[in-house]
């Protein structure tokens, strides 16, 4: 999963999906946080050796809503599919209604990944264009204007702080 994150980054940067970077993988996906996570499951496609697709899937949860009143969660899917092998989405949304059946189920896709919007829609999403966690931000670190700091504040290195 790693492998693929980095080679996805590498290629096509705005196609690494939603929590599927490097950093993302090491932090949310790791060891499960709860008894809730436990149950997730997880798949990975290969060509050969070669992982060039995979799925975390999140079964649907009780949560409380209000004191109250109890609801159950959509079942939440994270996924990542080599940009060479983009069909493999479909593969990984199969997957997805089989291993939840019944269930409401939501993914998240980023907006410039046109081709997994459209796959994502035939499958029966809707994909929320106005959603924030879908944005690629980036900047080219070539030319960076010098940083402006507020009077009694001061910028150190690592080195320096020790």
């Amino acid at each position: 999963m790693q492998g693929l994150a980095q080679e996805v980054w590498r290629l096509t940067p705005t196609t690494v999906n939603v929590d599927a970077t490097v950093g993302e993988l090491a932090w949310a996906h790791g060891p499960p946080q709860d008894t809730s996570e436990a149950k997730r499951k997880h798949r990975l496609w290969y060509d050969g050796i070669r992982v060039v697709a995979w799925g975390v899937m999140f079964p649907p949860t009780m949560h409380r809503v209000t004191a109250e009143r109890m609801e159950l969660s959509k079942a939440g899917l994270v996924w990542q599919a080599h940009p060479y092998r983009p069909e493999l989405l479909d593969d990984i949304l199969d997957w997805f209604a089989a291993e939840s059946p019944g269930a409401a189920r939501q993914t998240f896709t980023r907006v410039s990944n046109t081709d997994a919007i459209a796959r994502i829609e035939k499958h029966g999403y809707v994909h929320d264009a106005a959603a924030p966690w879908d944005l690629m931000n980036m900047r080219d670190l070539r030319e960076i204007e010098e940083p402006a700091l507020p009077a009694g504040y001061r910028l150190t290195t690592m080195r320096e702080v020790g």
